[in-house]
């Protein structure tokens, strides 16, 4: 599948709406801005669940001896495209954490230790011992709802597609708006069975399969230039909804009117039915979407540090500073796993060569 130039900007824009949420770890008693930037989360969940019916239809296309292998292919080479850009973000996060938390240097090797469930994505399952780059509790979240409804998918596309995941997500939301006066804040809060960001994701990765399944019984409409038109101002009010209730309410119900506006951005944004798929096509849109993910990574811990580093400061003035930060990190981070992904066949290969034997003949 072809890259969204629309999703990618999207992407950026939600995780810079993000970053400024976390402004909230620095703000002290300053009224913050987007105080509920947190939601750009559910973007994300949406468009992974909409991806992960596009990759699993596409795999389908060629015989699946069995459910299980399969799953775990498919989860790996999600797992290949988090890496190493997670474990570059981890590393530097650790040492930011502890040095700006003043931890002695005896008790890093047990910090590493215990960061064991967070380099292999097990946070959202209870499992949490010393967390470096807290944000990556997404990605764990992902991963877990991925491994649950993927072999659904497989097993049952059409009625998971037309049943289960309109009926899952429902359900799953209704129990959330009962239960959750704090709307989805607190993501890896204990719900006694799970932590609220895996039920976030396995509902809006549902919803995800339900915008792919749209798309999937209109995909031969052509709409005429004034029904683009019309969509177009849909999309970019559905997604305009959304940002300017996140800049200053704060996590309530209306998270859950915020997530149906995704589903209506989402859906349309990938149909490319819209004008969007030109205005966005181009590669400097592309490139934003690629970074947002470094900067999704580099920006966790600075959102503890800053406040240490800039004592005297207000929370606007550091705020410009914060971000500047952010960006830079991101750009450590994707140049520095660039510079690994390139390195790396030659030293497995050597790596091989040391510790294996080569079979004969």
């Amino acid at each position: 599948m072809n890259r969204n130039g629309a999703i990618d900007f999207l992407k950026f824009i939600f995780i810079f709406m993000v970053a400024i949420f976390h402004g909230k770890n620095f703000a002290g008693d300053t009224e913050h801005i987007f105080q509920l930037g947190a939601i750009g989360v559910e973007f994300f969940f949406i468009v992974s669940g909409y991806l992960m019916a596009v990759s699993a239809t596409k795999r389908m296309q060629n015989p699946i001896p069995s459910i299980g292998p399969d799953t775990a292919s498919f989860l790996w080479h999600k797992i290949k495209g988090l890496i190493p850009d997670v474990y570059v973000a981890w590393v530097i996060g650790f040492i930011v954490e502890c040095a700006y938390r003043g931890i002695p240097l005896g008790e890093w090797v047990r910090n590493f230790c215990y960061s064991a469930f967070d380099w292999l994505f097990l946070t959202q399952t209870g499992l949490m011992g010393f967390r470096a780059n807290a944000v990556s509790w997404y990605l764990s979240a992902m991963l877990l709802a991925m491994a649950i409804l993927y072999p659904i998918f497989v097993r049952k596309r059409e009625m998971f597609l037309s049943l289960l995941a309109p009926l899952i997500a429902v359900l799953l939301l209704g129990y959330m708006y009962q239960s959750w006066k704090s709307g989805f804040g607190g993501p890896s809060s204990w719900t006694g069975f799970a932590c609220k960001g895996a039920m976030r994701a396995v509902a809006c990765i549902c919803l995800g399969c339900v915008c792919y399944r749209i798309n999937e019984k209109t995909r031969e409409i052509k709409p005429t230039a004034l029904c683009r038109g019309l969509l177009t101002i849909l999309e970019f009010c559905a997604y305009l909804f959304v940002i300017v209730m996140a800049y200053d309410h704060r996590h309530s119900k209306l998270d859950f009117l915020m997530v149906l506006a995704y589903v209506v951005g989402v859906t349309i944004s990938f149909s490319q039915k819209s004008f969007s798929s030109q205005i966005f096509h181009h590669r400097i849109f592309n490139w934003l979407g690629i970074f947002s993910f470094d900067l999704f990574l580099g920006h966790g811990f600075w959102s503890h540090a800053v406040s240490s580093i800039f004592p005297d400061l207000t929370y606007w003035q550091i705020l410009p500073r914060y971000l500047a930060i952010d960006f830079a990190t991101a750009l450590v981070i994707m140049y520095t796993s660039k510079f690994i992904k390139k390195k790396w066949p030659a030293v497995s290969a050597r790596l091989k060569r040391a510790l294996l034997e080569e079979k004969n003949g």
